[in-house]
């Protein structure tokens, strides 16, 4: 097992009995780890709520072949207004 800073790195090496590949972390670190977790969480809970209001936008003109502008938005209001 190679110590790296506040982690423990298992090699998984023949012979040993414990996991191929295990990280474990210190008690110092659990804190930052927790925290992580904790936003990361948070970052989900928001892209699962707005991720439905997400618009994709697109505009040309027929008649100019390959004159294309493409953006996004969000829905901000139920009656479909988009902030660009």
């Amino acid at each position: 097992m190679a110590e790296t800073g506040g982690l423990a790195v298992d090699s998984g090496k023949a012979g040993e009995k414990s996991g191929a590949g295990r990280c474990e972390v210190s008690e110092t670190e659990k804190s930052d780890v927790e925290l992580l977790d904790a936003y990361s969480r948070a970052i989900m809970k928001v892209a699962d709520a707005v991720g439905p209001a997400v618009v994709g936008i697109t505009v040309g003109k027929r008649s100019v072949p390959g004159q294309v502008g493409a953006g996004s938005g969000v829905l901000i209001a139920p009656d479909g207004y988009i902030l660009t």
